[in-house]
């Protein structure tokens, strides 16, 4: 989960995740908010404390469903 999450983030913010990785909106503004939790929930460095697949999509959705990642 962690090399699927760290994936979306470069393409979300435009470089690689980091040990404590900045949230998403942070570094872009123009992206949704909703984005930065299960995101970052997917970086955890502790891997029992990632999210699962399941969990991981389902977030993605959440922010899919609210009308994407970008804030108009």
């Amino acid at each position: 989960m962690y090399q699927l999450a760290a994936i979306v983030y470069h393409l979300a913010v435009g470089q690689p995740a980091v040990p404590d990785p900045a949230p998403p909106s942070l570094l872009r503004p123009e992206l949704s908010p909703t984005l930065d939790e299960p995101l970052l929930a997917g970086l955890a460095p502790i891997p029992a404390q990632r999210l699962t697949a399941k969990e991981l999509v389902g977030g993605f959705g959440v922010v899919l469903r609210s009308g994407g990642a970008v804030v108009c």
